[in-house]
Parts: structure tokens; sequence; C-alpha cells
């Protein structure tokens, strides 16, 4: 991320670190995105974990942060206050859009299929009882380099606490690049993602 920034939005760089749920985090926001570094989980898979976190279309709304009487929280750029906190699933009253890339998958064989892909994750919280929440893949065959969609999945109603979603019939890849997988969506509910399974057979 700092090897595509200036120097300007370097020199102006913000970071601050705090705890939650046991989690370890550190925020860096360089021009318009940031960055959070996960200590926690990276010690556990012993490898590094960062994931992007935005409000709106650009980083993430905090850029100062406080605890005080029991509570987090940050402070945006034009000085509103935020509550920080796992209990709230949305940014403003919006939907926080979620993503997460997973792979490559590969195996030595010339070329390889992806019969099914499983995501389990746990969801089913949702207040509105109507809502049907999606999650969408989006696979590559190339590293990431470009995508093609396999279609959105419903996450289950509220109740379903632990849900198993399939895509079949994902089609072949060089064995060498394998499969990149990419999942999806809005939520303004609670969800977690548990495991994710990929099929592979040559072919």
């Amino acid at each position: 991320m700092l090897e595509q920034a200036s120097w300007i939005d370097v020199t102006r760089a913000r970071a601050f670190a705090y705890t939650q749920e046991g989690h370890y985090f550190y925020c860096l926001t360089v021009a318009e995105r940031t960055w959070v570094y996960d200590a926690t989980t990276s010690a556990l898979v012993q490898a590094s974990v960062w994931h992007e976190r935005t409000s709106g279309d650009g980083a993430w709304r905090i850029r100062w942060y406080a605890e005080a009487y029991g509570n987090k929280y940050g402070l945006d750029y034009d000085g509103t206050i935020w509550r920080v906190a796992t209990d709230v699933y949305t940014d403003d009253g919006d939907p926080i859009p979620w993503e997460f890339t997973i792979g490559p998958f590969t195996r030595e064989a010339e070329n390889i299929s992806c019969p099914r892909l499983t995501l389990v994750c746990e969801t089913g919280s949702t207040t509105d009882l109507d809502a049907d929440p999606q999650v969408e893949l989006s696979a590559s065959r190339d590293l990431g380099r470009t995508w093609y969609t396999k279609g959105s999945r419903s996450l289950g109603a509220t109740g379903e606490y632990v849900r198993m979603i399939n895509w079949r019939r994902n089609g072949n890849s060089p064995g060498a690049t394998g499969f990149t997988f990419k999942f999806h969506g809005e939520r303004d509910y609670e969800f977690s993602v548990m495991d994710v399974f990929a099929e592979l057979q040559p072919g």
C-alpha cells in the first residue's frame, strides 16, 4: 500500500492502535485508504493479516481514537465522535460493505476443475425478519488479475445461525494458477466466516 502512495500522502498518514475482544489492531490511514493489521490473528496463523476498512467511498472515518467510561470512541476528520463497537452493524446507519479473498487453490496437475465450493458462515441475526441478505462470489483463474461472477446466494433467514452455502460447476483452470475466490456483500447484521472448502479434481 505504501509503495503506491505519494511522499506527501505518506507524510500526512495517521495511525493508532486499539484492542477489542482480545484482538490487537493497528490502523493506518494513507490518503483515502485505511489498512488494519490484526496482530492477534497474525500470531495465531503465523502470517501477516491485514484488512481494509472504508466509510462510503473513502478511508475509514475514524482518524483519532480514545477510550472513556468503558467505551471506545473515534473522532472523524470533521470533529464528529463515533462509538466503536462490535454490537452495531452499520456505519452511520448505512450497511457495511464487506469483502474477502481466499486462494489460490492449486494442485499439481496440468488442468484442474472445482466442482464445488462451500462457504460456512454464522449469520441469521437480521432485525428485519423478512430480509434475505446475500453473498456474491467472484472467481479468478489468473491469480486475481481478472474475475468472473459466479452469482449470489442467500445467507439465510433469521434463526439460521450456521449456514453452508455451495457453488457448483466452477469451471476449469491451469493447475499452476488454480482458483482464487472473492466473496462480497453488504451487512447490517452479525456475520462471520467460519470456513471455506474447495473441492478440486484433475481435468
